[in-house]
């Protein structure tokens, strides 16, 4: 999912728990107006860029996306990921991440299209298990219990676990299912393999 000011005012909006109209009020423009630049059909002028910045306390290069975030999103964020996690018992979990590259998830093969590629789709795994393997591998994975969570998410990226709710409501284009890349289609986009699971890296 390309990112623009639209995506990141929206991502930041929710991440910091604001209706559009407490954003609207807080940057002092109409609700019309954060509607229009959340949807990307307008762009915020210079006065606007520097109020919408302070009201979601990151920086005007940010909203650009000409640098990462900062402020309170990613303090939320980190606060979040410190959280111990809970993990229902009869939930289904997934293991997915984002990177500037692109999203991804734990993916299982399901099938086989006319040319012989792969076709995969999410695979279920243990969360518990999993969550101390990205601790060992990578980082703390966030685990991802609301929307609020999916935004932060978003926004800085990483390695999360997500229940199957979560990820039909707020993550459906990592729940897609995937046809394996052609050679061509390869050169630039990034595969690893790890502890017998196939992830992917689609755009």
């Amino acid at each position: 999912m390309a990112e623009d000011t639209g995506s990141r005012i929206r991502a930041l909006r929710r991440a910091a728990g604001l209706t559009q109209s407490e954003l609207a009020e807080k940057a002092d423009v109409s609700v019309r107006t954060i509607r229009r630049y959340e949807s990307g059909t307008h762009k915020p002028d210079t006065y606007s860029l520097t109020k919408l910045a302070g009201a979601l306390d990151t920086s005007v290069d940010y909203l650009l996306c000409l640098t990462a975030g900062q402020g309170k999103t990613l303090k939320a964020f980190t606060d979040r990921k410190r959280r111990r996690p809970v993990f229902r018992e009869k939930e289904r979990y997934y293991w997915i991440f984002f990177t500037p590259g692109g999203h991804g998830s734990c993916q299982q093969r399901v099938g086989t299209t006319m040319d012989g590629r792969g076709i995969f789709e999410p695979k279920p795994i243990d969360p518990r298990e999993t969550y101390h393997l990205c601790q060992a591998l990578f980082e703390t994975p966030m685990v991802l219990e609301t929307e609020e969570d999916v935004a932060l998410f978003r926004v800085y990226g990483g390695e999360a676990i997500a229940s199957e709710t979560v990820c039909e409501k707020f993550l459906e284009e990592c729940m897609a299912p995937q046809v394996e890349p052609t050679e061509d289609t390869m050169r630039g986009k990034r595969v690893r393999a790890l502890a017998g699971l196939r992830f992917f890296f689609c755009r």
